[in-house]
């Protein structure tokens, strides 16, 4: 059940967190099959050094796809995503993040360029990346579609560089600027036990830093979207001239 100060803070501040999202026991039997799983084959090395696989690059699909189930069957995952962009809804994508003990970094980023993932599944839309014409007027159809989860599979603190995100930074209508002070003064950062799980909107600039620590930092991210999702972005690509 979605209380009114966490359907609040989506809206102020672009997420909420949830700490107890998925139950201790599950918690530690998701980590433990994740672990299997991604010690079968490293991940795609993208920029900042970390580790990062999708559905599509799993290399174990059918432990990994039992391991999804198991998370779309707790009320405490599925119930605050109906209450924010309804009931009519499909899980659009996951994928799976590493940051490897005394490694890398992820940078500063949105995910509203997921949107091209539904893109892509309508033929004549199809495309690699979005125009800055077409991302404003996607944006705002992303941000009342779109919900993303990161799941917290383990206990973190500050050494394993753990999430960060600026609050009401998806109300922007600028980029971030990184190398300013100013843009990051409002970071906050989002220790939270392994479990707990951020809500956030597809337009929230967030991070995780370097992991300093001795344990490898692990996120699975779920991605749903309204199942009117493409007509709503079809209708909106319309309104460029």
């Amino acid at each position: 059940m979605l209380t009114a100060e966490q359907k609040q803070a989506y809206t102020n501040d672009g997420y909420f967190t949830v700490e107890e999202a998925v139950p201790k026991a599950l918690i530690e039997e998701i980590r433990h099959e994740v672990e299997l799983i991604t010690e079968q084959k490293r991940g795609g090395v993208l920029a900042g050094d970390y580790e990062w696989w999708s559905e599509h690059t799993i290399p174990d699909p059918v432990r990994y796809q039992k391991i999804i189930q198991r998370l779309l069957e707790l009320p405490t995952v599925m119930e605050p995503v109906q209450a924010l962009i309804g009931s009519d809804i499909f899980l659009l994508i996951t994928d799976l993040a590493i940051i490897r003990a005394g490694t890398g970094y992820i940078a500063w980023h949105q995910d509203h360029g997921y949107v091209v993932e539904v893109l892509n599944a309508l033929a004549s839309m199809s495309k690699n990346e979005l125009n800055d014409d077409e991302l404003r007027l996607l944006v705002p159809v992303a941000n009342q579609a779109m919900v993303f989860i990161t799941i917290y599979l383990q206990d973190t603190d500050n050494t394993m560089g753990t999430m960060r995100v600026i609050p009401s930074s998806h109300q922007w209508e600028h980029s971030l600027d990184s190398s300013s002070a100013n843009s990051l003064n409002a970071e906050i950062c989002l220790s939270l036990p392994g479990g707990a799980a951020m809500f956030y909107t597809p337009t929230v600039w967030h991070t995780a830093a370097a992991n300093t620590s001795i344990t490898d930092y692990r996120m699975l991210t779920l991605i749903f979207t309204k199942n009117n999702i493409k007509p709503l972005l079809v209708d909106a690509l319309k309104r460029i001239i």
